[in-house]
C-alpha cells in the first residue's frame, strides 16, 4: 500500500476555521437519490449537507448527464468510473463494523463525481465550474466547491474542526503504518497543524456529519481505508488534478489537497441555496442621512439597528459632536493625534476588482482619535476604558461610532453565533459587496451594508481590495483599540485590536430612541 502522502501532493493549508455550537435543530430530515438510497440531512451554519457518503451510480433527471449509469471499469485514465470498496479487506483496518461499512458509500473518480463523460472532457476542465455542478448528486443538490467546504469550516470552529466532523468510532488510532517519516513531515508542513492536539483517530461528530474513513481507490484497488476520508470538490487544478478536502486519523484538522483526477474518492453533496427574491431592499432601506459637509449616505436597518450603508467621508465634526465645528487635519502631527487619510485614489497591489464608482464609495480612513472626537495624542492615550454613553465623534448628529457590543448585536442580527474567539463565522459574507473584492472574495450584500475593501493606513495605504477595517468606540488599552474586519478569503465578521494611530474606515450607527 503506497503512502497517501506520496500518492498526491498536498498543496493547501488547513482551513482557517471558526464557528458555532451544535444545536438540536441541525438535523433536517432526509434526501433520497434517484435509485432510492436515503441519506440524513444536517444543517451546519447556513448550509445543508448529506450526513452520509453518496452511494448512487445513476445521474438524476436534472443532472448534466440525466439517466446515464456509471461504469465500474476504468477504461481510460480519466474516464468516469466508481468503485465499491465496502467489502474490501485492507491491512491494519479492523475498527469498521458491518454498520460502518454499509455507510462508507462508493468511491468516484473526479469525472464521475462532477458528471463528465470522457477522459478528454475531464482533462479540458482546468478551473472551477461556473455555477453549481450537480454531477452524481440528487436533483436540488450539487458537488461542493472549495469555497463551500471552507464555509463549512467557518461554521464549525477553529479548534479541531476535523475531529468535530469525524464519526465517534471506526477510525484507526494513528498514522498509516506504511507512511514513512518524510511523508508525515510533508503533511505537517503543508497542513500547518502546529495548533492541532491529536487525541486519537475518532472524532466527536458534533454536527452528525458522521465522516467515516472510506479511503480512496485506483481502479478497484482500495487504499487508506480506516485512515482517511477524502471528499472531491468541484474545483479542478489544470488538466490532471482536482481538489479534495481530507480528514486523517492522525490529525484533528481539515486539510485541502489536490489529487490526480483518476483517483476515486468519497462524495458528500450539498443542497442548492434557494434563489431568494430579496425583500431586504424594501425592509432594510430607510432613506438616507446627510453629514454636515453635505455627503449623503444610504441607511439600512439590520435587526433593531440602523447603519450607514457606506463608509463615512466627512472631515468636520457636527454641531452636537464633542468637537463641534472642528475640521480634521490630513497630516499626522504626532503618533496618536487625530488625522484622516483619503486613500481612494491610491494604487495598491492586489487591489481587487474595484471599479471607479466603488473607489468613490470607499470613504476616508481615520485614526482612532479622529473617529471618536479626541483632540490630542495624550487624550487618546488616556482613554483606556469604554466611553460613558454614546460617542458621536466624526459621525453626523443623531449618530455615533459603534461600540464592540453594537457590532456584536449586528452579528447576532445577521444570524450569527459568537465563537470562542469573539468572531461571527460566515455572516460577513452578508455584509460584503457582490463585487470589488480580491480573488472573487465577494459577498451577497443581502442587507445592502455594501462593505467595500478600503484597506487601512499605516505610513502608506495597504490592503485595498483585501480587507475592510472598521473602528469601534471601545478602547483596548492606552495604545490600542478594538476594531472589526472582513477579509476577501473568509466569510466571517472578525474582531481584533490594533494601535490607535492606524487609520481605518468608520461606519456610524443611529442613536436608538
Amino acid at each position: 500500500m503506497k503512502s497517501k502522502i506520496l500518492q498526491s501532493f498536498i498543496v493547501a493549508s488547513a482551513l482557517m476555521l471558526s464557528g458555532s455550537a451544535f444545536a438540536a435543530d441541525d438535523y433536517h430530515g432526509t434526501v433520497t437519490d434517484c435509485q432510492g438510497h436515503t441519506y440524513p440531512v444536517v444543517k451546519i451554519g447556513d448550509q445543508y449537507w448529506m450526513g452520509e457518503n453518496l452511494q448512487c451510480t445513476k445521474y438524476d433527471t436534472q443532472s448534466e448527464r440525466p439517466g446515464v449509469t456509471l461504469s465500474t471499469s476504468s477504461s481510460a485514465t480519466y474516464a468516469p468510473y466508481y468503485t465499491d470498496g465496502r467489502n474490501a479487506i485492507t491491512e491494519f483496518c479492523d475498527n469498521l463494523t458491518s454498520t460502518h461499512r454499509k455507510k462508507l458509500g462508493l468511491l468516484y473518480n473526479w469525472a464521475a463525481a462532477v458528471g463528465l463523460a470522457t477522459e478528454s472532457e475531464a482533462m479540458s476542465i482546468e478551473t472551477a465550474f461556473n455555477g453549481k455542478r450537480q454531477g452524481i448528486c440528487p436533483n436540488g443538490w450539487h458537488i461542493p466547491t472549495n469555497a463551500e467546504w471552507k464555509a463549512l469550516g467557518e461554521a464549525i470552529g477553529r479548534a479541531k474542526a476535523g475531529k468535530k466532523l469525524k464519526s465517534t468510532s471506526g477510525w484507526n488510532e494513528g498514522r498509516n503504518d506504511t507512511d514513512d517519516d518524510s511523508s508525515v513531515a510533508l503533511l505537517i508542513r503543508y497542513a500547518y497543524v502546529s495548533t492541532v492536539r491529536h487525541e486519537g483517530g475518532n472524532g466527536t461528530d458534533d454536527y452528525s456529519f458522521a465522516a467515516l474513513p472510506a479511503g480512496d481507490a485506483s481502479g478497484s484497488t482500495v487504499s487508506n481505508m480506516c485512515y482517511y476520508a477524502t471528499f472531491w470538490t468541484a474545483d479542478s487544478d489544470f488538466s490532471i488534478d482536482a481538489y479534495s478536502c481530507d480528514l486523517y486519523c492522525g490529525f484533528d484538522d481539515i486539510s485541502s489537497a489536490k489529487y490526480v483526477k483518476d483517483v476515486a474518492q468519497s462524495v458528500r453533496c450539498i443542497k442548492n441555496s434557494p434563489v431568494v427574491v430579496s425583500t431586504a431592499a424594501k425592509s432594510s432601506n430607510h432613506k438616507t442621512v446627510t453629514d454636515c459637509q453635505g455627503h449623503t449616505y444610504p441607511v439600512v436597518k439590520i435587526g433593531d439597528q440602523y447603519w450607514m450603508g457606506e463608509n463615512l467621508q466627512c472631515t468636520k465634526y457636527d454641531t452636537q459632536s464633542e468637537r463641534a465645528g472642528d475640521i480634521l487635519p490630513r497630516s499626522l502631527s504626532s503618533i496618536y493625534a487625530p488625522y484622516y487619510t483619503d486613500g481612494r485614489s491610491a494604487y495598491t497591489e492586489d487591489s481587487g476588482d474595484l471599479t471607479f464608482n466603488q473607489r468613490k464609495n470607499l470613504g476616508l480612513l481615520y485614526n482612532w482619535a479622529a473617529a471618536v472626537g479626541l483632540s490630542t495624542e495624550s487624550v487618546a492615550k488616556s482613554r483606556v476604558t469604554a466611553f460613558s454613553g454614546r460617542r458621536q465623534g466624526i459621525c453626523p448628529n443623531g449618530w455615533h461610532v459603534p461600540t464592540n457590543a453594537e457590532w456584536d448585536a449586528l452579528g447576532v442580527a445577521l444570524g450569527g453565533v459568537k465563537n470562542e474567539d469573539g468572531d461571527f463565522p460566515y455572516v460577513g459574507k452578508k455584509l460584503k459587496t457582490t463585487s470589488g473584492w480580491y480573488d472573487n472574495g465577494n459577498g451577497t450584500d443581502y442587507y445592502f451594508f455594501a462593505a467595500l475593501p478600503a484597506g487601512g493606513y499605516s505610513n502608506s495605504i495597504v490592503y485595498v481590495g483585501d480587507f475592510a477595517f472598521f473602528w469601534t468606540a471601545t478602547p483596548y488599552n492606552d495604545l490600542s483599540t478594538c476594531f472589526r474586519f472582513l477579509h476577501y478569503s473568509k466569510d466571517g465578521l472578525y474582531g481584533h485590536y490594533s494601535k490607535k494611530s492606524i487609520a481605518r474606515s468608520v461606519r456610524c450607527v443611529k442613536n436608538s430612541q
